[in-house]
């Protein structure tokens, strides 16, 4: 018998698989984690990070995980005193954010 997972348990662990892997990387830079969100948009993927809690040292953390992985800043206002850094690499947009809601 051979088993085959639904769409959303194959879903759950792979979003689980990539979120355990970018806090891998942050933990081998010296990170503490953040909380990722995972979406499928038309032309690819979209993984956004934000701080697991905000406190005196969100921007640092912040600053640090987008130097890590190579980012940009927006240069444009996100509002809300919150900054957003990003990176596109083929199918895959990666965003790190202050802001705690992504």
């Amino acid at each position: 018998m051979t088993f085959t997972p639904s769409l959303s348990v194959l879903d759950r662990q792979l979003r689980a698989t990539i979120e355990d892997q970018l806090n891998t990387v942050g933990s081998a830079n010296g990170l503490g984690p953040l909380n990722w969100t995972i979406r499928s948009e038309v032309d690819g993927v979209c993984i956004e990070g934000g701080p697991v809690s905000v406190d005196s040292g969100t921007v640092a953390l912040c600053e640090a995980w987008a130097v890590a992985l190579g980012m940009t800043e927006y240069r444009f206002d996100l509002g809300f005193d919150n900054r957003t850094w990003y990176l596109d690499d083929g199918m895959w947009h990666i965003e790190v954010s202050t802001d705690p809601a992504l």
